[in-house]
């Protein structure tokens, strides 16, 4: 039976969450205390116990003067032993009637792997946002920075971020973009898991990023920097942290033919009204 969760069951929630994604519970802690609505979550329910769950998250889409209202459909998860039985196939189909009777433009969501793309075309779901994704060796990065002043990484408020992002490219329209509070979460979880958020200023232009290093491993999941700029911030960052690789996300740093290869299908779409969206672009969400 599909029901709307209850702050009472967060426990069971949690549980679920963690026997099929095994997250970390510093995260959870933040997600249940910060984002979950009982009134934005579906769950099925056997015998009065949680079996499968979804997350109806609210993003906007920036849309000429008015943002377009989306849902993304998070956390999709049903017990192991309930599966097979069409279980998440009925949360599914009802997040589409709660997502119309809120008014949202359209569904979206991120599928865990990619043999679940035909999964979710059952549902009209349909490739919509691309990722680029750019991989760098520490070598390749100490190149680009020959020659280079490394600038000064400062790190940042989620406020100064904030009005950093919403002044970028990010923010155009086709954009999954987010509010004050969603930046601040998303802030706040890159900071309990060892990032962080930094400021710097190149060739006298304002900019951000938003980096991570673990396991050998810098992630850049965010920044505004464009090409100019990737010389100084590549030299700040070979100098500040101790990797092996690097991984820029949608990186507006580099050329179109590096763009272009490593440009994949990375979340899709599903319209529930008549709207054009142009140049769909999806950064910061929640995975």
């Amino acid at each position: 039976m599909i029901e709307r969760a209850t702050r009472e069951q967060v426990p069971a929630l949690r549980m679920l969450w963690e026997s099929v994604f095994g997250e970390d519970p510093a995260f959870l802690d933040l997600f249940f205390a910060r984002v979950f609505v009982p009134d934005n979550t579906l769950v099925w329910m056997e015998n009065g116990r949680v079996v499968s769950a979804l997350y109806v998250l609210p993003y906007l889409i920036a849309h000429g003067e008015e943002n377009l209202r989306a849902a993304y459909l998070y956390a999709l998860a049903t017990e192991p032993a309930w599966r097979g039985r069409k279980i998440m196939s009925r949360l599914i189909e009802a997040s589409f009637d709660l997502c119309a009777a809120r008014g949202y433009a359209l569904s979206m969501l991120v599928p865990a792997k990619d043999s679940l793309f035909g999964f979710y075309r059952g549902f009209g779901f349909e490739e919509f946002f691309d990722r680029v994704r750019v991989e760098k060796t520490r070598a390749e990065l100490q190149a680009l920075a020959v020659g280079c002043e490394p600038v000064k990484l400062v790190t940042a408020s989620a406020e100064l971020i904030w009005r950093q992002y919403r002044a970028s490219p990010f923010c155009r329209d086709g954009c999954v973009v987010l509010t004050k509070e969603q930046n601040a979460f998303y802030i706040d979880n890159l900071r309990a898991e060892g990032g962080d958020a930094f400021v710097f200023t190149a060739g006298g232009a304002p900019c951000y990023a938003l980096v991570s290093c673990r396991d050998g491993v810098l992630t850049i999941s965010e920044t505004n920097a464009e090409a100019r700029e990737l010389g100084p911030l590549c030299a700040a960052l070979c100098a500040r942290f101790a990797f092996e690789r690097a991984v820029f996300l949608q990186p507006r740093c580099f050329g179109k033919l590096e763009t272009r290869r490593g440009r994949r299908p990375f979340a899709m779409a599903r319209l529930l009204q008549d709207v054009e969206i142009e140049n769909p672009f999806i950064g910061r969400v929640l995975l």
